[in-house]
């Protein structure tokens, strides 16, 4: 528009500029966030919102290069209500003032029925599900109830764990984002999002691969797992809240690389899916050809079928019918030799707990000692379970110790006085605030607890029940144990 041009023909070009501007609008996801004075544009070619400024946007469409146009474009935006102030990421309703940056329009459609190739996944389940038929309904359940509630939080995180090449980063990473799109998935390594974790914000799926002994945080994973609001921490921003809108998988090979069961409701986060199979196994079992053979049909299916939108959609079929009619959320699936095996690992955890933390006159225990005292507790609190051995056991500890920053250190050579009265030279853990400069002689005055209990550390008295409760009722006590010691030196301490 122009001053050469008459009222009326300026009228006619504004009208024609607003009917533009709101097609515009209209074809376009498109909102300015004011706090960053930035436009958010929906780009479905790649399923993402691109922030731009509005340099940037004007270019990008130059036809609002035109100061004229761009009044008109931002007059329309206020009308239609694209002005926002405060972005979520959330299945549930927003207000006006809100801009959900959660885009759910594009996840696949289920298709009824079966195809021929439609067994694929059947095998893939069939390994994920160790051909256990309430394992593999409970994964079809769970991935069906995702996409039937994906606002439900409480939804159980898949624990996958065993046999290696079952394909536990298949499904993560190869079907779940034709579902879901590319977009709304991740899978990593957990310590990759402990300090920094701006890629779980909007992630549909997120999946911990290999979580191991050494890496993983279970009290960060507990608080993560189920809960309604996610804190997110980019590097160099700041610190925001998010809707926590994930299903969390964990995929290793190592148990005790999943969780740690505790006897609490915490318990109801998992879903414990061991894996005693690989896939290509069963492949090779159900078609009646040798493991090579089998290995390339996997090779083929993982672009064929696996990653095929048609032939994942019918899969996606089976897992919405599997879970209509739950009326709620799946519970967490937990078969009871799983717990038990992974309640003999959190026994370790437990004894380390109340001998190097919650008892604050900690100077020094053998590294026999230490491991008969958990074998004793694993023995009680799972029976009939396999404890871990001598050397895995003493490698968690080290690995406990320097993941939860524990002032505790392993001494190879000390003379240790023993209940007979004589020294003897053994591995110990010792306190680096009582020992700052190592241990090399343990005196009689340097005992365990103040009144002796454990001043005397030798096979004997390292076996004897009295001695783990005293370990194990010590943080319930809030202090050394009063009643007499199990033996005495020959001086009565």
């Amino acid at each position: 528009m122009s001053k050469e041009n008459s009222p009326e023909e300026r009228d006619a070009i504004e009208a024609k500029y607003r009917e533009l501007a709101r097609s515009f609008i209209k074809d376009h996801d498109l909102y300015f966030m004011a706090p960053e004075g930035r436009y958010y544009m929906w780009l479905p070619s790649s399923l993402k919102w691109s922030s731009l400024p509005e340099q940037s946007l004007r270019a990008a469409h130059p036809e609002y290069l035109s100061n004229d146009r761009w009044r008109i474009l931002l007059g329309e935006m206020k009308a239609a209500k694209r002005n926002r102030h405060i972005q979520r990421c959330t299945f549930l309703p927003v207000t006006d003032d809100e801009m959900n940056i959660m885009k759910w329009d594009h996840w696949l459609k289920p298709i009824e029925g079966r195809t021929e190739n439609t067994k694929w996944f059947d095998y893939l389940i069939q390994a994920l599900g160790n051909s256990t038929p309430d394992n593999m309904l409970h994964i079809r359940q769970v991935l069906g109830w995702k996409y039937m509630h994906p606002e439900d939080t409480q939804i159980p995180c898949l624990c996958f764990y065993g046999e290696g090449g079952a394909g536990k980063n298949l499904l993560a990473d190869k079907v779940l984002p034709v579902v879901f799109g590319a977009g709304s998935t991740w899978s990593g390594l957990f310590e990759a999002v402990k300090s920094f974790n701006g890629q779980l914000a909007g992630k549909v799926i997120v999946n911990f691969n290999e979580a191991a002994d050494s890496k993983l945080d279970n009290d960060y994973l507990k608080n993560l797992v189920g809960a309604p609001v996610l804190q997110v921490n980019e590097k160099h921003q700041r610190v925001y809240s998010a809707d926590n809108i994930a299903l969390y998988m964990i995929s290793t090979n190592n148990v005790t690389g999943a969780v740690k069961v505790e006897n609490n409701s915490s318990n109801r986060r998992w879903s414990l899916l061991k894996i005693s199979r690989a896939l290509v196994a069963i492949v090779a079992e159900a078609e009646g050809v040798d493991v090579t053979t089998a290995k390339a049909m996997i090779s083929s299916a993982v672009s064929t079928v696996w990653t095929n939108p048609t032939e994942v959609a019918h899969f996606l079929y089976d897992c919405v019918v599997a879970a209509t009619g739950l009326g709620v959320c799946p519970p967490a699936h937990q078969p009871e030799a799983e717990m038990a095996a992974l309640r003999t690992c959190d026994s370790a955890d437990e004894i380390i707990q109340s001998v190097f933390v919650d008892d604050s006159r900690f100077e020094f225990i053998t590294v026999s000692m230490l491991y008969d005292l958990y074998k004793q507790h694993s023995a009680d609190s799972s029976p009939g379970a396999t404890p871990r051995g001598k050397q895995k056991f003493n490698a968690y500890v080290s690995a406990y110790i320097e993941q939860h920053g524990l002032p505790v250190g392993k001494a190879e050579k000390v003379n240790v006085k023993m209940s007979t009265g004589g020294f003897q030279t053994a591995q110990v853990w010792f306190s680096k605030t009582q020992h700052a400069g190592g241990p090399t002689k343990l005196k009689e005055n340097s005992g365990y607890y103040e009144q002796g209990r454990f001043r005397y550390v030798d096979t004997e008295i390292a076996g004897s029940e009295r001695m783990l409760s005293l370990v194990m009722n010590f943080a319930k006590e809030g202090g050394p144990m009063n009643a007499a010691p199990a033996r005495q030196s020959a001086a009565g301490v």
